[in-house]
């Protein structure tokens, strides 16, 4: 075998032996407001959803393909205050458990006298609490809670 040959044959044998990092899956996301929602809200919505369409882990969806929900609203402050206060939720709902859903993280709520940075610190918090690791431990935790309804189920059958 040539010397070149041979170079190529541990190069491709190499490569081959190296694990490889699973990419993360691309998660849909849908992002809620509140029904009457008012400047400031729309503001932050638009600053969060322009974060998340960025990131490459994400895409937008509706609430019918949606694994992960995120409800926001805003409080604008109108009387010698420039800004807003917004809570804001985010919910997993996996495709393999149809109908059932987890809330991911706590309840935020923030307040600031910029939009974009309300949107900003929700995108952070919202990449926080979907990370994957933690959505396995959600989805097991969800398992968990089906098996030992179909297991209490079954005892209870005559």
């Amino acid at each position: 075998m040539k010397f070149s040959s041979l170079c190529a044959l541990l190069f491709v044998a190499t490569v081959l032996a190296t694990p490889t990092h699973a990419q993360n899956p691309t998660r849909v996301v849908l992002v809620a407001s509140s029904p009457k929602t008012n400047d400031f809200e729309a503001q932050v919505v638009s600053a969060l959803k322009a974060r998340i369409g960025a990131a490459t882990r994400y895409i937008f969806g509706d609430e019918s393909v949606s694994e992960l929900r995120l409800t926001v609203a805003c409080l604008e402050m109108t009387q010698n205050i420039r800004g807003g206060v917004c809570s804001y939720t985010v919910a997993y709902w996996p495709n393999e458990l149809a109908g059932l859903s987890q809330p991911l993280g706590r309840l935020v709520l923030l307040s600031d006298s910029e939009p974009t940075r309300i949107g900003e610190q929700l995108f952070e918090n919202f990449v926080e609490v979907s990370a994957e690791n933690e959505l396995a431990k959600h989805l097991v935790s969800m398992r968990r809670a089906v098996a030992f309804y179909e297991a209490s189920k079954a005892k209870s059958k005559p």
